[in-house]
């Protein structure tokens, strides 16, 4: 037993201190480090994942408002078949069966319908709506599906949710102009005859998001690349459908426009990439309120840039209404999950009425 067992001289031990000792104290302080080094960037991580998200799904609603002899729907089923395209193989690597658990099959294929439902009629919003209207307007989502949670969840809506809804609703009733509808509607139909149609297909937009997200919900160990499968798959054939009978298909008029439409499905797989990311680094509740704030953000900058309007009253008042109550349900959600004896919760009790 004796062969098996290694000495070390007291050499060979005060060798081995020293050189861990040099290695601690050869490290650099803090003090001594670029200001870049010392600060921690992983708290800004979600925050940035979100940001690139609403950049892509925005960018591709200039493509649907630039592309403007090509339907909606043929967008919608070039976007669908992007998220297919990207979305297949990372399912074919990352789960056993690509189809999903059979328990979930028909909240995939109702989940898939309903969502590309919603795509094709927040195109449609985008098209004849100012980008920020139609941004201000979906925001309003994570209010929506409160009440949808209330409804089929059986979820708890307080005080303070209530009345984050009734600013929420009051916001987006500020951004369509509601005032200048109830005056003077006529005026309003005569000079934007499409007006009225862009509102009607947002509204029904965010109803039938509510109703997915809250579907998602239900589906928590279904893998986001079979979602996107489904998605793809179901969102394709629907819109060749409509297609069919309703619009008709362009062919790009120069290559500008044909990239244009393959970028279509990039920005919006990296859209659902991206957001994917940032529920995987953040609370949901954060997440969303984050994204309905940059959504806002993003569609006023981009209608600058792209298209020369300027925000006036009503869109800046209705955009700051419903960030600040977005912002009050996600504020509220994460001081739910805090732990109970902690300080906020105690000062901050009113918010969770």
């Amino acid at each position: 037993m004796n062969r098996w067992k290694k000495t070390y001289t007291i050499t060979e031990h005060f060798n081995v201190t020293n050189a861990s000792t040099e290695n601690i104290l050869s490290k650099e302080p803090l003090e001594d480090k670029p200001w870049y080094k010392r600060i921690s960037f992983k708290p800004f991580l979600g925050m940035f994942y979100v940001f690139i998200t609403s950049f892509c799904i925005l960018f591709t609603s200039v493509i649907v408002k630039k592309l403007t002899y090509v339907s909606p729907g043929q967008l919608s089923m070039i976007r669908n078949l992007g998220v297919l395209a990207f979305s297949l193989p990372i399912a074919v690597l990352k789960t056993k069966d690509v189809l999903g658990p059979r328990k979930h099959w028909f909240m995939l294929f109702m989940r898939s319908f309903l969502g590309s439902t919603a795509l094709y009629l927040n195109l449609m919003a985008y098209r004849f709506l100012p980008l920020a209207v139609a941004s201000i307007i979906m925001s309003s989502v994570p209010a929506l599906v409160m009440i949808t949670a209330r409804l089929y969840l059986k979820e708890p809506c307080g005080l303070t949710s209530s009345l984050a809804l009734v600013v929420t609703i009051i916001g987006v009733l500020v951004s369509i102009r509601l005032p200048e509808i109830i005056s003077d509607p006529e005026s309003l139909i005569e000079s934007n005859s499409t007006y009225y149609i862009g509102l009607g297909c947002s509204f029904s937009c965010i109803i039938i998001l509510s109703m997915t997200f809250v579907s998602l919900r239900k589906m928590l160990d279904v893998h986001f690349s079979t979602i996107l499968v489904y998605f793809g798959v179901i969102g394709a054939i629907e819109n060749a459908v409509l297609i069919h009978f309703m619009s008709f298909y362009s062919i790009p008029r120069c290559g500008w426009d044909a990239l244009l439409m393959m970028m279509m499905g990039v920005f919006g797989f990296g859209g659902h990439c991206f957001l994917t990311m940032a529920f995987q680094v953040e609370e949901a509740g954060l997440v969303s309120v984050m994204k309905s704030s940059s959504d806002i953000v993003v569609s006023i900058v981009l209608q600058v840039i792209f298209f020369d309007l300027i925000p006036d009253f009503y869109d800046i008042g209705g955009a700051l209404l419903v960030i600040m109550s977005v912002s009050i349900i996600g504020f509220r959600k994460w001081l739910i999950n805090l732990p109970k004896d902690h300080h906020l919760r105690k000062t901050l009790r009113c918010l969770m009425l």
